[in-house]
């Protein structure tokens, strides 16, 4: 019975595969048992990936109650995929998936690729958990594959869940102690599966099964946890004393001692105690950790966040780079968002005084190895998540890069973040012919342009490569008299028709107050004497980075309508807290060469910059900037958006949409 078990999870695999228009995918052997060497051959419908040679795979291993991802090497036999390799010591449960850029196969809707591991005529111990934590709608964060989990295959309720976890305490009773906590863990998520009453029983019976030969530290720990979650003090009480007993410097030591300090974050001795707990739990030690896994790992992360920015308030990185080779992983790009990237972004600093800690930073993420629960991903996968889960950091240090003169490597980084970001963000694909130029790689440019231009992601300095192929071409100017009618027309029509419907079904119309205001140039404007013209009103303040970005787009929007006497385009500066922050605007806009009408908003009576932005967004009930509205030629606010979106040629077409449906209405 048991062998007929194994083989039909195997074959419902198969069959689902058959199902997915004439995908196959075969194993060899049908029965795996420890240390086999397998054979995968697939063979994947012809609609479902482009072409074969972009195609990669990952098996998976269950084993030792944790997920371990490798690299599939993949031969190509005709219009097969080839791939061997032999199972892992201890492996109970094997999963595979294929992919490419945009498509991921891991069997259907229904099914996954897997089988099990057998020996002597049952399953391995801990195969029945793994494929419950695999399948479970409810178990995905406690023990499924996160690259695997956004398949659209059927998940299971948890009466199946429950259905495996007693086949597996049925096939490997002495599974009991790590069993259970998935046990607790899992079926506590739904009330048709929840028994506070058996629970706690079970719970109860990890300290009689101690007792009769000591659970390991990870056990205990998962038996603590349980505690926590059934919200039983006493039960949490014995394991705490148990695990301290026997482990006083462990992980659960470890734990208090961190929380703790991180409840008295501000006494005075806070870096001395942080530096003993470093120096008494190692971290090198507990990188493997179970802690690291379930438990509570902020307070960690909070006290090197507390004992480093603290001297960095203060331009002190010392600390920065005394903890780098021992912070935790989610620590290291968020140093480098607050430490590099906003300063960056801001141009607080020059990438001369950010380098040094940029290349620190980034070198110690990109050279830190897949360990404990990060095995889940296999080494490309591993690799591909250091890009693309940190593109606009990887993008800052490749912009530093260049700032610094290292073109070679800039160039490289670029070239690496392009197969990530492909000509959807025009800051990138601005930056990224930028360099293809300087690197003389302009046969490169017009290809990336223009796919820009389809997806109406463009800048205009992208739109500047193109104008040249426009002026060496006597037959696009015989087809296109106007340069913007030669860019406009590689656009996509039907995203163009898309965005046009989507910006005037916010067409609005509500009364409108009129202000006075001082200008950037000298004396005040009153919005009266704009009576009878579309006015355009941009908010913006020199400390917001979306604001500034959106200004090459709004740049272009003023130089469409320029020569349009019934339009008129005004950028209120507001919120500002710098006390010169006239001249830090008026700096702001010389610098880049704008031709705006700029004024300042106006006090309030708590004197806070802000009087007129703050009338107008309590109309919209709205918030934040950048900010941007449109007051027809009678005086009603006809339309309004927040944010940036980070397209110079869409933003154009958006206000231009408003623009031209007021002035013909």
């Amino acid at each position: 019975m048991k062998k007929i078990f194994a083989t039909l999870m195997l074959a419902l695999s198969v069959t689902m595969a058959d199902a997915q228009q004439e995908t196959t995918c075969k194993l060899m052997p049908e029965m795996l048992t420890p240390g086999a060497n397998v054979t995968i051959t697939y063979q994947p419908s012809k609609d479902l990936f482009k072409t074969l040679k972009q195609v990669k795979g990952v098996f998976y291993c269950w084993r030792d109650y944790r997920w371990e991802a490798f690299d599939m090497k993949l031969t190509k036999e005709q219009n097969n995929l080839k791939t061997s390799f032999t199972l892992p010591e201890n492996t109970a449960l094997v999963v595979w998936k294929f992919y490419d850029r945009d498509t991921v196969d891991v069997g259907g809707n229904e099914w996954t690729y897997a089988s099990y591991v057998n020996k002597d005529g049952k399953s391995m111990p801990s195969a029945n958990i793994g494929w419950a934590m695999l399948r479970g709608a409810n178990t995905q964060d406690l023990g499924g594959i996160p690259t695997v989990q956004k398949a659209p295959f059927r998940k299971l309720d948890n009466s199946v869940v429950a259905y495996w976890i007693n086949n597996e305490l049925r096939d490997h009773p002495e599974q009991f102690p790590d069993v259970t906590y998935y046990a607790i863990r899992a079926l506590m998520t739904d009330s048709a599966t929840t028994n506070m009453e058996l629970f706690k029983k079970n719970a109860y019976h990890l300290l009689e099964l101690d007792k009769q030969k000591p659970l390991t530290e990870n056990q205990l720990l998962k038996g603590y946890s349980i505690s926590k979650v059934l919200w039983d003090t006493e039960l949490t009480q014995q394991f705490n004393d148990i695990i301290m007993s026997r482990y006083p410097n462990g992980e659960l030591a470890r734990e208090l001692a961190i929380k703790k300090l991180h409840k008295e974050y501000q006494s005075s001795d806070f870096a001395d105690r942080f530096h003993q707990i470093l120096k008494q739990y190692p971290a090198e030690k507990y990188k493997d950790n179970f802690i690291a896994e379930d438990m509570s790992t902020k307070s960690y992360s909070e006290l090197f966040r507390i004992y480093v920015y603290t001297a960095a308030m203060n331009k002190d990185y010392s600390r920065l780079f005394e903890c780098i080779k021992v912070s935790p992983n989610d620590m290291l790009w968020t140093y480098f968002w607050h430490l590099v990237q906003i300063p960056y972004d801001r141009k607080d600093e020059t990438a001369q005084q950010l380098f040094d800690r940029a290349k620190a930073i980034r070198d110690e993420v990109m050279s830190r190895p897949r360990e404990g629960a990060n095995l889940v991903y296999s080494p490309a996968e591993w690799k591909e998540m250091m890009y693309s889960n940190n593109l606009s950091a990887q993008f800052v240090y490749a912009q530093i890069l260049n700032d610094m003169g290292y073109t070679k490597q800039a160039m490289a980084l670029a070239d690496t973040l392009e197969t990530y970001y492909g000509t959807r963000d025009t800051d990138f694909s601005t930056f990224y012919v930028s360099m293809l130029e300087k690197c003389g790689r302009n046969n490169e440019i017009l290809p990336i342009v223009k796919d820009g231009l389809r997806r109406n992601a463009a800048s205009p300095e992208m739109l500047a490569f193109l104008e040249k192929e426009y002026n060496g071409s006597t037959i696009l100017k015989k087809q296109y008299p106007v340069f913007t009618d030669y860019y406009n027309s590689l656009k996509s029509s039907e995203s163009l028709e898309a965005l046009k419907k989507r910006v005037l079904s916010h067409i609005i119309s509500k009364p409108a107050q009129y202000f006075s205001m001082e200008k950037m140039q000298g004396g005040r404007l009153d919005m009266n004497s704009l009576k009878g013209k579309i006015i355009v009103i941009d908010f913006w303040a020199t400390w917001c980075g979306p604001c500034k970005a959106a200004m090459p787009g709004m740049q272009m929007t003023v130089d469409k309508y320029k020569n349009d006497k019934d339009v008129q385009f005004l950028f209120i500066s507001t919120m500002e807290t710098d006390r010169n922050y006239k001249q830090k605007v008026k700096n702001f806009i010389n610098e880049k060469g704008y031709t705006f009408q700029v004024c300042y908003d106006e006090p309030t009576a708590q004197g806070k910059k802000e009087k007129i932005y703050s009338t107008y967004a309590s109309m919209f009930h709205s918030s934040g900037i950048p900010m941007k509205m449109v007051i027809d030629k009678h005086g009603n606010a006809r339309w309004f958006s927040n944010g940036y979106f980070g397209s110079p040629t869409a933003l154009v077409d958006e206000l231009s949409f408003v623009i031209d449906y007021l002035k013909n209405e």
